[in-house]
């Protein structure tokens, strides 16, 4: 059955590589006031990337991006991922036809203006989310929940999940949004998000966060102590008194604070890193009426 919903969805599901579908739910914005254009330089690109950056800007000429005469350029920094994919979806957000200019960037063949609303801009990923919620307003909660452009679909029977699936699909097709299957996972018990993995009955703690905690070394500047911090208070709901626990390394990096790594702060540190080392679960809560009060 879900083979059969899938291949319903062509649109939603296109293969290979084409065009996206740009739809006018919402415009991506940049409001730089009265501020003057900023201009920077080119970067050198390595001669080992050059052939595959003109392919890449070639192909985005087709969809995204076109010459430039803008005031404005920032130099581009071309990362290798893990699955070559550079494709975004953000690139079905329009740039407000005003802002183009402002979002450039520069390379040894000239300038380059983006149409639509490339990763990495500081709003991005809010209005990411804006347009999901446009999208999806009439199933959140009751049938999926968005976090940016991540879509989780709940169920309690498989065929309620199908036709779940049906209904976000529909809503996709009506905005113009694609999938990218190879990224999708479905009909699964269990699914990894945010560092968690999320099960019918309860929430585990889990993915590479956990293990960057129970690895870290004992800090000896205030700033990895900070980062040490955040990563744990990430977990803080699955930590019984964690704020009671991490009190004497919260105390040592407050600001202006001399750096003083004291037994407590040790004690402090050890505890959260072995109640982290452990698998640790949340339950749902359950509204049922057997439930009792």
């Amino acid at each position: 059955m879900l083979a059969s919903l899938l291949r319903s969805f062509p649109d939603v599901f296109p293969y290979g590589s084409e065009e996206p579908e740009r739809n006018g739910l919402v415009q991506h914005e940049i409001d730089t006031g009265d501020h003057h254009p900023l201009r920077q330089l080119a970067r050198r690109t390595p001669v080992h990337y050059q052939s595959q950056l003109n392919t890449m800007v070639q192909d985005m000429l087709n969809k995204v991006i076109r010459p430039s005469t803008s005031p404005y350029a920032s130099p581009s920094y071309w990362l290798k991922t893990r699955t070559g994919d550079y494709a975004s979806g953000y690139w079905q957000v329009e740039v407000r036809p005003a802002d183009r200019q402002k979002k450039v960037f520069i390379i040894s063949s000239g300038l380059y203006e983006f149409e639509t609303m490339p990763f990495g801009l500081a709003n991005a990923p809010a209005i990411s989310q804006r347009l999901m919620q446009a999208v999806l307003q009439d199933l959140v909660s009751s049938q999926c929940l968005i976090y940016l452009d991540d879509i989780i679909v709940h169920a309690p029977t498989i065929d309620e999940h199908n036709s779940r699936l049906k209904n976000v699909f529909e809503r996709l097709r009506m905005a113009g949004l694609k999938l990218k299957l190879k990224e999708c996972v479905l009909l699964k018990q269990e699914v990894s998000l945010l560092g968690h993995l999320i099960i019918p009955t309860v929430v585990k703690t889990g993915g590479t966060k956990l293990k960057q905690i129970v690895d870290w070394p004992v800090p000896r500047l205030v700033s990895e102590a900070r980062s040490f911090m955040k990563l744990a208070w990430y977990y803080r709901e699955f930590v019984s008194h964690f704020a009671e626990i991490a009190f004497p390394l919260h105390q040592l990096t407050e600001k202006g604070k001399k750096f003083v790594w004291s037994a407590e702060c040790y004690a402090a540190f050890n505890t959260l890193k072995d109640m982290l080392s452990s698998p640790l679960i949340l339950g749902f809560p359950d509204f049922s009426p057997s439930a009792g009060p």
